[in-house]
C-alpha cells in the first residue's frame, strides 16, 4: 500500500472511532446524566 492510502484509511478509521465514541457519550448522558460529570470513580 501506498503510504498516502495508508494514511488516508487510518484517518478515517480515527475519524469513525472518534464519532462512535462521541455518540455513545451522548447516550450514556441521557441515561445517567449524574454519573458522567466529575463521577468517574463510581461507574
Amino acid at each position: 500500500m501506498k503510504p498516502l492510502l495508508l494514511a488516508i484509511v487510518l484517518i478515517s478509521w480515527g475519524c469513525i472511532i472518534y464519532a462512535s465514541m462521541v455518540s455513545a457519550r451522548r447516550q450514556l448522558r441521557k441515561k445517567y446524566p449524574d454519573k458522567i460529570f466529575g463521577t468517574n470513580e463510581n461507574l
